[in-house]
C-alpha cells in the first residue's frame, strides 16, 4: 500500500482495491462489512462505511481512513479470522474491477 484510502485519503485505485479485497475477506460477524463490496478502487460510501465499521471494532482510531503503517492496515492485514488474501488475489480483483465495465451480480452497489 503506497497512500491512504478511505475518507480524505489519496485512494490510488490498486491501494484501494487492496483495502476493499481485505475488508471482503472478513466475515460480517467478525466486523466485516455487512455486505459485500464491489472491488472496483473506487472509495464510495460502502467503503467509507465499511472501513470505519472495522475500525470501531478493531481499532481505537475511527477516521474512516486506512493510513499506510497504520492500525488498520495492520489489523486487517494480520486478521486472524480473514480468509487468505495476498497482493496477488489483490491484483486478480484488480484487473477484474478495471477490465469490467459493470458491476458484479453480488447485489452490491458500484462504488463501495
Amino acid at each position: 500500500m503506497n497512500g491512504s484510502v478511505g475518507l480524505g485519503g489519496v485512494n490510488v485505485k490498486s491501494d484501494v482495491v487492496l483495502v476493499q479485497t481485505l475488508l471482503n475477506s472478513i466475515p460480517p460477524r467478525d466486523a466485516g462489512p455487512v455486505a459485500r463490496l464491489v472491488v472496483d478502487g473506487i472509495v464510495g460510501p460502502l467503503t467509507i462505511g465499511a472501513i470505519q465499521r472495522y475500525q470501531k471494532a478493531k481499532t481505537k482510531v475511527v477516521d474512516g481512513r486506512v493510513d499506510v503503517g497504520g492500525p488498520t492496515i495492520k489489523a486487517l492485514s494480520s486478521h486472524p479470522n480473514r480468509s487468505e488474501c495476498t497482493a496477488a488475489c489483490a491484483e486478480f480483483w484488480f484487473s477484474k474491477a478495471r477490465n469490467c465495465s459493470r458491476p458484479e451480480a453480488s447485489g452490491a452497489d458500484p462504488g463501495g
